[in-house]
């Protein structure tokens, strides 16, 4: 079961969220999203380290993932690293990608002759082969400053068609003209706290409606507390977001107002959360033999909950400016509770050869509307909230329940889904809304002692899904 700092961590910006049409597979959501379901949490493992481990303990050439983007591009894609180099206290890696699907079905519409073999057979191949389009690179690296600092880059470029013609497919000006997403993130652990600086071109941004756009520039800093799943975690930071430039076509961006998508937030949030165990198996009890993945045949019976606050303000720079005709007649500030409470449990050891393993875990998570929505709403009604309430931030709570089941289906193969479910307010109660996002996982563990899994992952309702390597975690 995830723990409730998943969605303490969502109500800020930079929220990870894995996303197969990157190279690094990462995206980011928006504040007041509902967390990400379990199975597309971030991993331990950065992508390059993934593709490593499969190509160098399995013998996998290359990883496969499949994304459905816009118009032809997407399909099947094909990842490996490239090369790779470092030393003690850092590392930098090359990673490539071949849109396989793509790379096939192109040329069948291009071609003009289907009845001459030789076009169909051979030149066909060839051209595909040198479209640059089908290609991408990215370059990740990471250094250890000193014992407590360590920095980290990502550079990507998804089309070397792009790179070759000097602009991106999506616009004619602005940062669209740069064919790069990147980010670096500078972290510094302190006592029983870390601060993040980080800084971003082109950030792919996600919401929970399945639409992606660009973050065109930003830059974010934060203090955040440390510690265990139980207690007193609280965070503070600053978020700036660089409006574009007219006409610069960032797509869903666009229909949002400037004050909601745009400028300098601050933000801040203290939760309290606990997790008990309500039941565990008496382990002088348990059959003997050895487990397919010791780490997660642990049967309990766990809850686990949460509550905290969030406060955002916009605009900060404003009130700070000389010029007093800059700065708004309210304070455009808002305040939302938000909570979770979650119930766990698990039966079987995973010993026997089938339906030795049952989980199922359920989770209601109640916080703030999105960023988006709240300002889609100040669209429809085109009146901006003063006052206590900042723009951006329509004051209502939006709960989500999320349904999470895993089996055993034969041996060490497991099979699990993920399923989100909106809960709309109906007179004094809740009644079930619709599906937000359902995930569909398969999970084999591999290395000693079942410490890494193996794991297929496929989101309809996203289209996409992707192969990867999970360390250390026990579910």
């Amino acid at each position: 079961m995830d723990p409730p700092r998943f969605l303490f961590a969502a109500q800020f910006w930079n929220q990870e969220i894995e996303s197969a049409r990157s190279l690094d597979t990462v995206a980011r959501t928006l504040p007041n999203e509902p967390a990400p379901l379990g199975i597309r949490q971030p991993t331990k493992l950065s992508r390059p380290q993934q593709l490593l481990l499969l190509q160098k303990v399995l013998a996998c050439p290359a990883t496969p993932s499949f994304c459905a983007e816009v118009e032809e591009e997407g399909g099947v894609v094909l990842d490996r690293v490239l090369a790779y180099t470092g030393g003690r206290d850092w590392w930098a890696t090359l990673t490539g990608r071949l849109r396989l699907q793509r790379l096939w079905q192109k040329p069948q519409g291009d071609a003009e002759d289907e009845d001459d073999n030789l076009e169909k057979f051979v030149k066909r191949p060839f051209k595909a082969l040198r479209d640059f389009s089908n290609y991408g690179l990215a370059v990740k690296a990471r250094s250890t400053i000193d014992d407590i600092t360590t920095l980290r880059g990502n550079l990507e470029v998804e089309s070397l068609e792009d790179l070759k013609r000097g602009s991106n497919r999506g616009g004619d000006s602005g940062n669209r003209n740069l064919p790069l997403r990147g980010r670096v993130t500078c972290r510094r652990q302190l006592k029983a706290h870390h601060v993040t600086l980080e800084g971003a071109l082109n950030d792919r941004c996600l919401d929970q409606q399945s639409n992606y756009w660009d973050v065109p520039s930003s830059l974010s800093l934060d203090l955040a507390s440390d510690g265990p799943q139980s207690g007193l975690r609280y965070r503070v930071g600053v978020h700036h977001i660089a409006s574009p430039q007219p006409g610069s076509g960032y797509g869903p961006f666009d229909v949002l107002p400037p004050s909601s998508a745009y400028g300098t937030r601050a933000q801040a949030a203290v939760a309290l959360e606990n997790t008990v165990t309500l039941w565990r198996a008496d382990p002088a009890r348990r059959r003997r033999g050895a487990s397919y993945n010791p780490i997660a045949a642990r049967p309990r019976l766990v809850v686990s909950g949460g509550v905290g606050t969030l406060v955002t303000t916009e605009n900060v720079w404003a009130y700070l400016s000389d010029d007093k005709s800059s700065v708004p007649k309210s304070f455009p500030v808002s305040t939302a509770l938000f909570g979770s409470f979650g119930i766990h449990g698990q039966v079987g050891e995973f010993k026997r050869a089938v339906f030795d393993y049952t989980s199922l875990a359920l989770r209601l998570d109640v916080g703030p509307s999105s960023v988006r929505e709240a300002a889609t709403a100040e669209s429809a009604t085109e009146a901006g909230v003063a006052g206590s309430v900042a723009r951006g931030s329509s004051g209502r709570t939006v709960p989500a329940l999320t349904i999470s089941a895993q089996q055993q289906v034969i041996g060490p193969l497991r099979a699990r889904v993920d399923t989100r479910l909106s809960m709309t307010q109906a007179g004094t109660g809740f009644q079930p809304g619709k599906t937000l996002e359902t995930v569909y996982s398969l999970d084999c563990p591999v290395g000693a002692m079942g410490t890494g899994r193996l794991v297929c992952w496929y989101s309809p309702t996203r289209r996409e899904g992707m192969a990867e390597i999970r360390l250390f975690e026990k579910d």
